[in-house]
């Protein structure tokens, strides 16, 4: 076969220009009005049903736009929390420093200086502390190292702390070390 021949028969399978091709089979009767109502009837039940989907899926969307931007604020909140939880027994050691030496010394007056200076700038970041002293003791926030009795202060208040606790954004970072009062001695 040439090539004149393979385009002439390759003419032949299109139509010619002008001429009418009805879809389907030509020896189809027209649909009757019952049939065009359930036809109908389905296709507003298949637009309800994606419509239904479509705003499902819309819930969906904007529930994770929600947790993610939770996420993201959670995450600035919180992507400091190992530093300082390093920077934590610095401010022990500064703390412990400060009270067992003289105040009046110019010296230690400039070290209390540079403390409450990065106090200060680890407050501005959320860090803040956790002084319960005289508070009822609570396992959430505290940590008991001792129990003593005392007349004075009643059962499960804290008597002293012994370590500073932080909080960090709301967080607990570190619980606060504490004696707690086992209240008044029993006599036997």
């Amino acid at each position: 076969m040439n090539y004149m021949e393979e385009e002439r028969q390759d003419r032949t399978s299109y139509p010619e220009e002008g001429q009418n091709i009805k879809p389907g089979n030509a020896d189809t009767e027209p649909m009757d009005s019952n049939a065009t109502a359930t036809v109908e009837n389905s296709m507003g039940e298949d637009m309800s049903d994606i419509k239904s989907k479509m705003l499902l899926l819309q819930a969906d969307f904007d529930n994770f736009r929600k947790r993610v931007a939770r996420d993201r604020d959670d995450y600035q909140k919180f992507a400091c929390a190992v530093l300082m939880g390093e920077l934590l027994p610095v401010l022990d050691i500064f703390e412990i420093g400060l009270k067992s030496v003289d105040q009046a010394n110019p010296m230690v007056s400039g070290f209390a200086m540079a403390f409450n200076q990065l106090k200060s700038v680890l407050g501005s970041s959320g860090l803040t502390e956790v002084l319960p002293d005289g508070e009822h003791f609570d396992p959430t926030l505290h940590e008991a190292v001792a129990h003593i009795p005392s007349d004075e202060v009643p059962a499960d208040k804290v008597i002293e702390v012994a370590r500073t606790g932080y909080m960090l954004n709301g967080k607990l970072l570190r619980p606060a070390a504490v004696v707690v009062s086992s209240g008044k001695l029993e006599q036997k």
